[in-house]
């Protein structure tokens, strides 16, 4: 196995597919705490990835202002689970983007746990960076 795996695209689907069946199997359901959540999914990554590095490190939420973005998927999922998708981020300065990012993290602002999902991500404005 490579020093750093999830860098590799194969081993970083892999991990994504495992998390999705895990979701629609309900896996995740159960569980009712931050740690155990934690646990479960890293547990779960490091049965794809194998890389010893890779760790979830659980902190509350902080929205930072300059955090905008134009594509965001915002969900509740199984057990009260956040998740976010960014296709993209765009400049600080873009108000639709503002108003996108505001109503996102209004449907997980009281989410147990946060999935930030940036697989499909293309970047975006400098002033992002």
């Amino acid at each position: 196995m490579p020093f750093f795996p999830a860098i590799f695209q194969d081993v970083a689907e892999a991990m994504a597919t495992k998390i999705e069946e895990q979701l629609q199997a309900g896996h995740y359901g159960d569980i009712n705490n931050r740690q155990a959540f934690s646990d479960t999914l890293a547990t779960d990554l490091h049965d794809i990835s194998a890389d010893k590095h890779l760790h979830i490190i659980q902190q509350k939420v902080r929205v930072i202002d300059e955090v905008i973005a134009a594509d965001v998927d915002a969900q509740i999922r199984d057990n009260d689970i956040g998740y976010l998708a960014f296709e993209r981020f765009s400049s600080v300065t873009d108000e639709r983007s503002k108003s996108n990012m505001d109503a996102a993290l209004q449907k997980v602002i009281n989410a147990e746990a946060l999935i930030i999902d940036l697989r499909l991500n293309r970047g975006g404005a400098a002033d992002m960076v």
